[in-house]
């Protein structure tokens, strides 16, 4: 059995999951025969963003959780951007003019490879929502589903 534990956008990108890294050895001890694999998209979104537009977001819950919901809620997506622009104007950052987008955009792509190329062969996919990550995780589990109807989500952490 292949199982696969993910840390989703928005946590700072500084800091490793220790939610995954207990996880996986306690799986690993506990059941015979699995095979468990930690992904950590958070990262690569960091990446695509640069740090320093991926730390404005992270820093800010409303504004973090603002992206993933324009995607989640597509006909809300105006009413998350205004929302994000906000969020981080309040927090004194002034975003550059399409840091909105471009966060649309990188955790679409970077979920979407994740579920279609890293995932294929997963049978369980486990994910964790603390700091910043509700929606990132919902919008994870989605396209899971979609793409892998019969394999099981597992949602756990603070959020």
């Amino acid at each position: 059995m292949r199982v696969a534990l993910a840390a989703p956008p928005w946590p700072l990108f500084n800091r490793p999951s220790i939610q995954l890294a207990v996880l996986k050895p306690f799986l690993l001890q506990e059941l015979q025969g699995v095979e468990v694999r930690c992904h950590h998209p958070y990262l690569q979104v960091a990446a695509g963003l640069g740090t320093e537009g991926y730390d404005a977001i992270s820093q800010s819950g409303w504004a973090s959780e603002a992206v993933g919901a324009s995607l989640l809620f597509p006909s809300m997506a105006q009413e998350a951007q205004e929302l994000f622009l906000k969020a981080l104007r309040e927090r004194g950052v002034r975003p550059p003019p399409r840091l909105f987008h471009q966060a649309r955009e990188v955790l679409h792509r970077e979920l979407h490879r994740l579920v279609h190329h890293e995932l294929q062969e997963t049978h369980l996919l486990g994910i964790t929502a603390s700091l910043n990550q509700l929606t990132a995780a919902i919008l994870l589990a989605r396209l899971f589903k979609e793409t892998h109807p019969g394999r099981p989500v597992v949602l756990g952490g603070a959020g």
